[in-house]
């Protein structure tokens, strides 16, 4: 059985410097990699098929950026890889996804228009919360809403 997530992206903070989210997931999609947190809730059920679609949650903007399928079941980032990783100064993601057919969108969706279409965001005014998290369970027909409305 396919399982449906929302994974979210972040602003990345290394010293003075700032890592926007929209750059982490396009650089991430180019190089087929998702960073996963093992301490995640949902973390354990994240397999290879499942279908993702990336929220982008950072300070600028907060927007869908595009969906994927996952190539692989979650494994364990070596340290070879580890060490390339820039956009994880904390060091809490220590597991990576492969993606496959990956579609960033060209121009962001914006999650406003879509709030009453999302069964899973029961009170729009705060809508945020239910966006929070690395991980988010969603059911078919949100995924659908999101990647088949995607902004003109």
């Amino acid at each position: 059985m396919v399982n449906y997530w929302i994974f979210n992206v972040v602003d990345a903070y290394l010293g003075n410097s700032t890592i926007d989210a929209y750059d982490i997931l396009k650089f991430r999609a180019q190089r087929l990699y998702w960073l996963l947190n093992a301490n995640s809730m949902l973390f354990r059920k994240v397999k290879k098929e499942d279908r993702v679609v990336f929220y982008v949650g950072g300070k600028k903007a907060k927007f869908f950026g595009g969906y994927c399928l996952l190539s692989t079941n979650p494994k364990r980032l070596i340290p070879e890889i580890k060490r390339y990783v820039i956009e994880d100064p904390e060091d809490r993601f220590n597991y990576i996804v492969n993606l496959k057919e990956v579609t960033i969108f060209d121009n962001p969706t914006q999650v406003l228009p879509l709030l009453k279409s999302l069964s899973f965001v029961k009170d729009e005014r705060n809508w945020g919360r239910y966006f929070q998290g690395s991980i988010i369970k969603i059911d078919e027909g949100d995924y659908r809403t999101i990647t088949q409305n995607p902004a003109p």
